[in-house]
């Protein structure tokens, strides 16, 4: 049964479970996400012998495109809670990568539908002396808007927000705060609805932990400074 949401009135819908019990894309792996470039998926996660980024191809059909999954990042940096969005012909996979004993940042690399890296290597996305982490991203069908989690500031975690081209290029000169109250903002989620992104989060302002939302056009300019309270 599914609820029509303009009458209220119950309507019987057959679904139909294609993969029942589910298939396995990766052993021993975690974190996992999932994009759809408009012919088909990647889902990207933690590898399983180290702290690095891999991915697997497969059709709407549930055909796997690659023999195993391929790195997507390694190396020495512990990199984990990879995160995706996609467009026709591209996906755009970021990251937190925290070197031993220094804070984290936030790295990113982009992949064509074929599997194949773009590009001369990761993009840093967000890079400074203090905590970078808990990255989203959206894409708007050419370029991709990133949000994250920084504690730059002094009213603890902030969200900070940029914006990279189809070429993987940034598109502003810096970064812009999304939201900056007291008490950190953490947790950031974004979408885009044709004309905007929205951009939702755990919010600790009020002394609890609420969810705030904010818009922002696909220039980058926020159109809900410090967001507005979406549940509390």
């Amino acid at each position: 049964e599914r609820m029509d949401l303009q009458t209220g009135a119950q309507k019987s819908a057959e679904y139909l479970k294609l993969d029942p019990g589910g298939v396995v894309l990766a052993g021993s792996a975690g974190q996992p996400d999932v994009g759809f470039d408009g012919s088909g998926f990647l889902s990207v996660f933690m590898g399983k012998n180290a702290d690095d980024i891999f991915g697997a191809r497969f059709t709407p059909a549930g055909v796997f495109l690659d023999a195993s999954p391929f790195p997507i990042t390694t190396g020495s940096d512990d990199q984990s809670e990879p995160r995706i969005a996609s467009k026709p012909g591209e996906h755009l996979v970021l990251w937190p990568s925290s070197p031993w004993g220094t804070p984290s940042d936030v790295g990113a690399r982009r992949v064509a539908s074929d599997g194949k890296l773009i590009g001369p290597g990761p993009i840093d996305v967000a890079l400074g002396a203090n905590p970078q982490s808990s990255p989203a991203v959206a894409s708007d069908g050419q370029g991709f808007l990133w949000v994250w989690e920084d504690q730059r500031g002094v009213t603890g975690r902030d969200l900070l927000s940029a914006r990279v081209a189809s070429d993987g290029g940034l598109l502003d000169s810096g970064v812009v705060a999304v939201a900056t109250a007291v008490d950190g903002q953490e947790a950031p989620r974004v979408a885009f609805d044709s004309q905007r992104y929205f951009v939702v989060w755990h919010d600790r302002r009020d002394g609890g932990l609420d969810v705030y939302g904010a818009r922002v056009d696909d220039q980058g300019q926020v159109l809900d400074p410090g967001g507005f309270g979406a549940v509390t």
